[in-house]
């Protein structure tokens, strides 16, 4: 967990840890932009805690 712009935010990893969805399905929803998520300098990408 992290805090970017204000916003409690979790990288792909922890929401696929804490929701039991793969990695690649959460990548391919934002691929779809069904599920937008943050970038940061480096390749990780974040999700916002809705």
């Amino acid at each position: 967990m992290k805090q970017v712009d204000e916003k409690i935010t979790f990288t792909i990893g922890q929401v696929s840890d804490l929701k039991e969805i793969s990695t690649y399905t959460l990548r391919y929803y934002d691929k779809q932009g069904l599920l937008p998520c943050s970038y940061t300098e480096n390749p990780d990408r974040f999700i916002s805690r809705a």
